[in-house]
């Protein structure tokens, strides 16, 4: 009974760190930087109000070894594309041009 209820523990918590974590090319990375948070530094740096915003896309990557939040969405006549490192929150990438 012992050894059920430890293997039990083991299991659960194996499971509830996994949902915080991402794989991704033979890694686990665990960002402290969660996807809405990215999003939230993504709209704050392009002045925008989050609520204006259209086509909004987010995903995880690697990027030279740095996880990153890739984030993309469109403002009026502008697009947007963002890296927002997944560690410190940082901005490692920005692009803006005109939507066609």
């Amino acid at each position: 009974m012992r050894k059920f209820a430890i293997l039990s523990i083991v299991l659960i918590l194996t499971l509830a760190l996994s949902a915080c974590a991402y794989y991704e090319n033979g890694k686990f990375y665990n960002p402290d930087v969660n996807r809405k948070k990215a999003v939230e530094i993504a709209v704050n740096k392009a002045g925008v109000a989050r609520s204006d915003i259209r086509d909004l896309d987010v995903e995880f990557d690697v990027e030279r070894g740095i996880a990153v939040w890739e984030i993309d969405f469109e403002h009026g006549a502008l697009e947007y594309s963002f890296d927002v490192d997944a560690e410190t929150g940082s901005i490692t990438k920005v692009e803006r041009e005109r939507d066609n």
